[in-house]
């Protein structure tokens, strides 16, 4: 927690003083970091990925992680993946709610959210990757872009019961 609070909150990667608040000094770090909270996510331990969720959503809403572009260009896909990975297996329900709050500031954070970029972009790639071509396009149709972090939370606990009764019938 000392370099966390050393580091960065004393904006070791983006340095309030910068002329451009996008340039992220020691990149490889910050990107080496933030795999390391990915990696992380993909253990067993529910309440390390709890922990380490709400480490996430608690630097987002700090220092606005989901819209840096380092962040963006380099992991933001990988993060949704492995978010949604832990929603659709089920196997950790008791930790779902710190799940759907992440997910909901990296949706928030994307570009155009009132257009669906989040739905578009991330979802639709993550979906096409584990539904056929026609399974995947009823799942897409239904999917409402919600107005805010309820709706979209209900959202999105519809579309993971749905997306599991599809992979369950071995659509």
């Amino acid at each position: 927690e000392q370099w966390y609070q050393r580091r960065v909150r004393g904006n070791y990667f983006y340095p309030r003083n910068a002329p451009d608040r996008e340039v992220c000094l020691n990149k490889d770090s910050f990107l080496a970091i933030l795999q390391v909270f990915g990696a992380s996510l993909m253990k067993t331990d529910f309440n390390v990925i709890k922990q380490n969720a709400i480490a996430l959503t608690d630097l987002n809403d700090k220092h606005e992680l989901f819209t840096k572009q380092a962040f963006t260009a380099h992991l933001k896909g990988h993060f949704v993946a492995v978010l949604l990975d832990l929603l659709f297996c089920g196997a950790m329900p008791i930790i779902n709610e710190e799940l759907e709050e992440t997910l909901y500031q990296l949706a928030n954070s994307h570009l155009e959210p009132a257009r669906g970029g989040f739905y578009v972009d991330a979802l639709s790639k993550y979906l096409a990757s584990i539904l056929p071509p026609p399974v995947l396009a009823t799942v897409l149709n239904k999917i409402e872009v919600p107005s805010n972090g309820a709706s979209f939370k209900i959202n999105l606990k519809c579309l993971v019961n749905e997306v599991k009764y599809y992979v369950n019938c071995g659509a």
